[in-house]
């Protein structure tokens, strides 16, 4: 079991620059579609490659799918994130989005045998009380435009979802799939909401400035999928505790990005993010007791 809370607590520190990838796109007014599908092009070659010299079982179809619903979500959850840090605060943004945790959670007890333990439900009322403080924070960014709620609420549930997706090949039978075809899937899944967002929108891209931001967001998908993510869920799984694998991971993640935002960003925390903030990380240690 410490083998894989350790992958998890190294997944959600890489998940961190994932969050300070956003903040920079939407900090600078860069093209995050255009990041979000080249690092999804980078990650989906290289998971391809690696493919090509490893031998797996068969999945069912609708496993695959799930995950490749999974790649959907995120590009939706991403896209929504950037539209709330560009007018919000950041910290606050990120903790609610991340707050999504509570969706595998819950499915775990619903429809997979976690017990409902007292500890367990604390931590999720805990973690829905944050998300209500959450939404009482009032900064927002001078010379912006509309609500930053709405559009992180929205990146909260698309987040829900992905994770949900993502958790059910563990809980199915087919924790085995390897890692670098849950990867493969996944950025498949953003690439075609990418196209699609694409058609829609016939929008240009605007490349520039994107580089770094690009190759950050690649290759910390490449580490987190291939490596670390995965491989965590499937022991904690194994060991009869899968629902604690996504509080493990985000509660590092929220945490790192919250000395970030507080030391890089100098964003001031008010009384409700402060508790709000508190709340979620303890929601989370209480999860996972």
């Amino acid at each position: 079991m410490i083998h894989g809370t350790l992958l998890l607590v190294a997944t959600g520190l890489c998940w961190v620059l994932i969050a300070v990838v956003i903040s920079t796109a939407a900090r600078r007014r860069l093209d995050l579609d255009f990041i979000q599908a080249g690092a999804a092009l980078l990650t989906a070659a290289a998971a391809g490659g690696a493919l090509l010299f490893q031998r797996s079982a068969t999945i069912p179809l609708p496993l695959q799918l799930a995950v490749f619903g999974a790649g959907v979500g995120n590009y939706l959850m991403i896209k929504l994130m950037n539209a709330g840090m560009a007018r919000g605060h950041n910290g606050a943004v990120w903790g609610i989005t991340q707050s999504a945790l509570v969706f595998p959670f819950t499915m775990g007890m619903l429809f997979f045998g976690v017990a409902p333990t007292v500890s367990r439900l604390a931590g999720l009322a805990l973690i829905l009380a944050a998300i209500v403080l959450f939404s009482f924070s009032k900064e927002k960014k001078p010379g912006t435009s509309g609500n930053w709620l709405l559009p992180t609420l929205g990146a909260f549930f698309f987040a829900g979802i992905s994770q949900c997706c993502a958790n059910l090949p563990s809980y199915l039978g087919a924790g085995d799939m390897p890692s670098t075809r849950r990867a493969l899937l996944v950025q498949l899944g953003v690439l075609a909401s990418f196209g699609v967002n694409a058609g829609l929108a016939r929008s240009r891209w605007r490349a520039r400035g994107t580089l770094l931001p690009l190759v950050t967001l690649g290759c910390v998908n490449i580490v987190s999928l291939f490596f670390l993510f995965y491989r965590g869920l499937n022991i904690l799984a194994s060991l009869g505790c899968g629902s604690i694998g996504y509080p493990v991971a985000m509660g590092s993640c929220i945490a790192g990005f919250l000395i970030y935002s507080r030391a890089i960003l100098r964003e001031k925390a008010g009384f409700a993010a402060a508790a709000a903030f508190l709340a979620v990380l303890s929601g989370i240690l209480v999860i996972s007791l």
